[in-house]
C-alpha cells in the first residue's frame, strides 16, 4: 500500500486491513517468557488495544479473537512474573492495562471475567511500583526504588544515614528546582548518578507524561489514581511551563504563535546548574503523543477558561509536530513526521541525535505520537484541525514513507547502527499505529 499512488479512495477498512498484517507480526512477541523487551511490549500493547477496538468494530478481526490475544498477553505476563526496571518501564504496561476501566473499550473487553481480573492485576502491580518502588515478585534488584516521585527524598534520607558515601553530592548537586513530579529511576552515588549519566535519574518528560496519564486513567479506582496525584502532576507541569523560568528553560518550547513542543526533560537544578543531557532544541515525538493523551483526559475533566487553555496546548503541540518535527527523506517523501527532532536542523538532516544517543528506544516516537493524535481527535476542535489540507498531506506523507520498503527506517538510522532485536518491533509498531490513525483521520 503506497497511499500517494492509490487509484481509488481508501476506506477505514482498507487501512485497518493493512494494519492487521503488522499486528500479526507483533502479536507473537507477547507470548515469550521473561522480561525481554518489557517496556517495548507495554508500549506496543497500548496501540494494539486501539487497533483491535477499531478493527473488531469493522469486522476485520472478531471480538473473540481480540480477547483471545489480550488474555494470552496478560496470562503470559503473570505466569512469567514479568517486571520492569526503571519507573517508566512499568508505566507503559500500566497505561495499557488501565484501558480496561474505560467504557470506550467495553465491547473489546466484553464480559470476560478472567481478562478483566488479569488486566486489573497488572495495572495495580505497575501502579504500586510507580508509587512505592515495591516490585510484586522481588525477582530483580530494585534497591533504591521508593517511588517515582520520591527519588530526591530518598537521596536526602540516605545522605543522613550513610555519610561519606557520595549521597551528599547528589543532594547538593541534583536538588530539584521543585520537589514534585516523577524521576525515571532512583538517584544513587553509583548505578544511578545524575551528575554522571545522561539517561535514568532525571525528571524527564516520558515518565512524567506516563504517570500523568496513569493517574487519570485510574482515577478513583480502588488503590490507584487519586485526585491529589492528578493535582500534583498538574502542578509539576504548571511550574515548569511558566515564568520565572527563562524561555529556553521551560518544559514547553513555544516555537511560533501557534506551535510548540514539550522538551525531553527539565532544564536546571535548584543551584542553577543544567541537568545532564538537557538540550533546549531536542524534542521526542513520543513525548508529544503522551502529552496529547494526558491533556485530552484533563480536557474532559475541565470547563470554561481552564478547558480552553488545555485545548490550546493540545493544538499547539499538534502544530508543533506538523510544523517542526519533519524530515525530507528524498524527493518522493518530504515533510515526513520524525520520531524525534532537533529544532534548527535542516529537514534533510533530521531527526539528528536522540536523547542519550539511544536510537533504538526513541524510534518508537512516531507510533506513540499517532496514538496521542488518535486520542486527542475525540475533541471536535482537534478533529477539525487534523482535517486541514496541510496536516492531511503530512499525515499521508508519513504513511507513504513508512510503507515504502525500508526508506523510513534507513533515513532515521543513516548515521548510526540500524536497530536489531526487539527494537525492530518498532518498525511494525510505527506502521500499525499510523495506519490505525489513518483509518479514522485520513480523508
Amino acid at each position: 500500500m503506497k497511499t500517494e499512488k492509490k487509484s481509488k479512495k481508501l476506506t477505514p477498512q482498507d487501512y485497518l486491513k493493512e494494519a492487521y498484517t503488522h499486528y500479526q507480526n507483533l502479536a507473537p512477541n507477547f507470548t515469550a517468557s521473561g522480561n525481554n523487551g518489557y517496556w517495548i511490549l507495554g508500549c506496543i500493547l497500548d496501540s494494539i488495544i486501539d487497533f483491535l477496538n477499531l478493527a473488531a468494530a469493522e469486522e476485520i478481526v472478531s471480538y473473540e479473537d481480540g480477547r483471545k490475544f489480550l488474555n494470552s498477553a496478560a496470562s503470559t505476563y503473570i505466569a512469567s512474573k514479568k517486571q520492569g526496571e526503571w519507573y517508566d518501564d512499568w508505566g507503559w504496561w500500566g497505561n495499557s492495562t488501565a484501558k480496561v476501566f474505560s467504557p470506550k473499550y467495553s465491547a473489546l473487553f466484553g464480559n470476560d471475567k478472567i481478562l478483566h481480573e488479569n488486566f486489573k492485576l497488572i495495572c495495580t502491580q505497575t501502579f504500586n511500583f510507580m508509587k512505592t518502588g515495591t516490585p510484586p515478585y522481588h525477582a530483580m534488584d530494585h534497591n533504591g526504588y521508593t517511588g517515582t516521585m520520591q527519588a530526591y527524598n530518598y537521596a536526602k534520607e540516605m545522605a543522613t544515614k550513610c555519610l561519606g558515601q557520595g549521597w551528599e553530592k547528589i543532594v547538593n548537586g541534583a536538588e530539584p528546582l521543585w520537589n514534585i513530579g516523577c524521576w525515571q529511576s532512583p538517584m544513587t552515588p553509583t548505578t544511578y548518578n545524575p551528575l554522571q549519566l545522561t539517561l535514568g535519574p532525571f525528571q524527564d518528560s516520558v515518565v512524567n507524561g506516563l504517570f500523568y496519564i496513569f493517574t487519570q486513567r485510574t482515577l478513583n479506582q480502588k488503590g490507584l489514581g487519586t485526585q491529589q496525584d492528578v493535582e500534583d502532576m498538574t502542578t509539576f507541569y504548571r511550574n515548569w511551563m511558566n515564568q520565572p523560568l527563562k524561555t529556553d528553560q521551560q518544559l514547553f518550547n513555544v516555537l511560533d504563535p501557534v506551535s510548540g513542543l514539550f522538551r525531553e526533560r527539565v532544564s536546571i537544578y535548584k543551584n542553577g546548574n543544567s541537568v545532564n543531557g538537557y538540550n533546549a532544541n531536542l524534542a521526542w515525538t513520543g513525548d508529544q503523543g503522551l502529552m496529547l493523551i494526558a491533556l485530552t483526559h484533563l480536557f474532559y475533566k475541565q470547563s470554561g477558561p481552564q478547558q480552553q487553555a488545555t485545548l490550546n496546548f493540545i493544538i499547539f503541540t499538534i502544530n508543533g509536530v506538523y510544523n517542526y518535527a519533519l524530515g525530507d527523506i528524498d524527493k518522493e517523501h518530504t515533510d515526513v513526521i520524525m520520531p524525534w527532532c532537533n529544532i534548527g536542523y535542516a529537514k534533510s538532516q533530521q531527526p539528528g541525535p536522540p536523547p542519550g544517543c539511544d536510537f533504538g528506544d526513541y524510534f518508537s516516537g512516531t507510533g506513540i505520537f499517532m496514538r496521542g493524535l488518535l486520542e486527542a481527535s475525540s475533541i471536535p476542535a482537534v478533529k477539525q484541525l487534523i482535517g486541514r489540507p496541510e496536516i492531511q498531506q503530512k499525515l499521508n506523507n508519513t504513511l507513504s514513507a513508512l510503507l515504502d520498503g525500508t526508506k523510513y527506517i534507513d533515513f532515521i538510522f543513516m548515521n548510526s547502527v540500524v536497530p536489531t532485536g526487539n527494537h525492530l518491533w518498532f518498525d511494525d509498531f510505527n506502521k500499525m499505529s499510523t495506519l490505525t490513525v489513518a483509518s479514522q483521520l485520513l480523508k
